[in-house]
């Protein structure tokens, strides 16, 4: 469905340079009679992705989306460069952290990562999927209280997967009986170590991030991926540390245990609608400590093959 865009042309700023004519992907730009006009026809095709305004070098296109910044204003230097050395050895200094200082994230802390997350990519045309949340939580009770239900969770998911049915279907399906066996030896070795007052949950971080979109809107979901990484990129800027924890995550959108009330009473706490569900949750917080080397590339390197 297309988006009704009120957009034109700053004609007193207009060099007639041709730059958005090149770069929009729907053509919404062309000459007449030596001027640069919008093609009425093509502009309902407007993917909204601002490319016009961002290359030229005038401000003279305005959209009701898009605040007027005037022809001086948020212009990218021409000395800006990106080294692509800088960032293999940014990205060799990346890892997961598990260790964590005790303490909330200063204001500016979460200013920077709220601005890194309004910067990450977003696919979709429609609200309900370029709509994604963010939630910090740092209350000690409801931290928790997600590590107690994520336990939970644990448990009866163990519970169903050696259930009668689930061996049955393990007998047709090798492949899956194996995955099934790797995932009841780490859920047994984490709840052992929970027992024994080891966190493998949570890591015992005094902030986590949850990340939510609407439900059952799988492009959302991708857009939450890329938000995620995007974030554990920002913390990194900042000499914070961060870590993606797949057993919580699993644990507050588990269809299993949406039937016990357990998972709706967390989503009442944390005001989340029930047409939205957490996709992803990490980790975050200063290091415990430095690093002395460099994170080791996981075998070889992936290539690329070529068609």
């Amino acid at each position: 469905m297309a988006v009704k865009i009120n957009m034109g042309i700053i004609y007193e700023r207009c060099i007639n340079c041709g730059l958005c004519m090149k770069v929009c992907p729907v053509k919404i730009f062309k000459i007449s009679e030596n001027f640069m006009v919008i093609d009425n026809q093509n502009k309902k095709f407007c993917l909204n992705c601002n490319d016009c305004i961002a290359v030229c070098p005038r401000d003279a296109i305005f959209k009701d989306n898009v605040a007027d910044i005037g022809v001086e204003g948020n212009i990218l230097s021409k000395d800006f460069t990106f080294n692509s050395e800088q960032f293999i050895n940014f990205l060799l200094n990346l890892r997961p952290v598990r260790s964590f200082t005790p303490g909330a994230l200063t204001a500016e802390q979460k200013q920077y990562l709220g601005k890194v997350a309004a910067l990450a990519p977003r696919n979709g045309y429609t609200g309900a999927i370029r709509n994604t949340g963010i939630i910090l939580v740092e209350d000690p009770e409801l931290l928790a209280e997600i590590e107690k239900y994520t336990y939970h969770y644990l448990v009866r998911l163990k519970k169903s997967l050696v259930s009668v049915w689930q061996k049955l279907l393990n007998l047709v399906n090798p492949a899956l009986r194996s995955n099934i066996a790797a995932t009841l030896v780490q859920i047994d070795s984490t709840m052992d170590a929970y027992k024994r007052g080891i966190n493998l949950l949570t890591f015992g971080s005094a902030n986590l991030l949850l990340l939510h979109c609407r439900r059952g809107e799988p492009a959302a979901g991708e857009n939450l991926t890329m938000m995620g990484y995007q974030l554990i990129l920002g913390a990194e800027a900042i000499d914070l540390g961060s870590s993606f924890l797949g057993w919580v995550s699993f644990a507050l959108q588990s269809v299993m245990l949406k039937r016990s009330g357990e998972l709706q009473k967390i989503y009442q706490k944390l005001n989340i609608p029930k047409h939205r569900e957490i996709r992803s949750v990490f980790a975050i917080g200063a290091k415990q400590t430095r690093y002395r080397k460099l994170r080791e590339l996981d075998g070889e390197e992936s290539g690329i093959t070529v068609f």
